[in-house]
């Protein structure tokens, strides 16, 4: 019994030492396509959103972190499309996003509410720096 609960908590502690740097944004509410792909296109018409964040300006390895949505109506599809680019360097690490968006949109009542869902498919990098000496 006592193999079993070391070997379960080696395992816990390899799968908790993985983790990653969200990015930071102070005007985040305006940033929806990011977070829920079925907002691509949800108010009938087409938007570019950017952000830039440089915090600990001066410092050395400080997190540097930018983001571009794109988000648009497309009537023939009966949905909506949406672009996200993203970049964060803290540090030695950098990390690029990015991925595209559909979303569906349905008018399922008369009263002006809309449903929608969302797919986002896209790619992540990571690239580590080794000039930390």
């Amino acid at each position: 019994m006592r193999r079993v609960l070391i070997l379960l908590g080696f395992i816990s502690a390899t799968v908790a030492m993985e983790a990653q740097q969200d990015p930071q944004f102070t005007q985040w509410y305006n940033d929806k396509l990011s977070f829920n792909p079925a907002t691509a296109g949800v108010d009938n018409s087409h938007c570019i959103t950017m952000f830039y964040r440089d915090q600990w300006g001066g410092l050395d390895a400080q997190p540097k972190t930018a983001l571009l949505n794109y988000s648009g109506a497309v009537e023939s599809i009966h949905g909506g499309l949406g672009l996200t680019f993203y970049s964060d360097k803290l540090g030695q690490e950098q990390n690029t996003i990015f991925r595209g968006a559909y979303a569906f949109h349905a008018n399922p009542n008369s009263q002006g509410g809309i449903f929608s869902a969302g797919l986002a498919l896209g790619f992540y990098g990571k690239k580590l720096g080794n000039d930390w000496v």
